[in-house]
């Protein structure tokens, strides 16, 4: 079901790339696994996704911070999101992580990348409590 989750996500982005933005999924990340998908707005923001089929945990939204985190040492600003997959018409905000339904994805990422204020504020922060 995982494996469907993601691909559902993934289809779910191809509008992202379209439009000229970079996406990728399945990035390794040493020692912690992958990252689930991962979308590059030109000159802009960065957003690590994680997939859940329809719930997630605390431990999902640590993880995902902690991924943007990471990647947010490259230079660039990276937006946390957990992706619930089998979920339809939500999205909101989780200690700092987006959190959105496979439907509305693609229309929410392309609103945060329009307010730059939004991004500023959701981007990446290190988390805490965690190595």
């Amino acid at each position: 079901m995982g494996a469907e989750s993601e691909e559902l996500v993934a289809k779910s982005l191809r509008p992202l790339a379209a439009q000229g933005w970079t996406v990728r999924h399945s990035i390794s990340w040493p020692g912690r696994g992958d990252i689930d998908h991962l979308v590059d707005v030109p000159d802009s923001v960065r957003f690590v996704i994680a997939t859940k089929t329809a719930r997630y945990q605390a431990h999902h939204v640590r993880r995902a911070q902690a991924a943007a985190h990471h990647l947010a040492r490259y230079g660039r600003p990276c937006v946390p999101v957990i992706c619930l997959a089998r979920r339809h018409s939500i999205w909101w905000a989780d200690t700092g992580v987006e959190v959105v339904s496979a439907d509305l994805i693609a229309a929410r990422l392309a609103q945060l990348a329009t307010t730059s204020p939004c991004s500023r504020r959701l981007a990446a922060r290190p988390p805490t409590g965690l190595p």
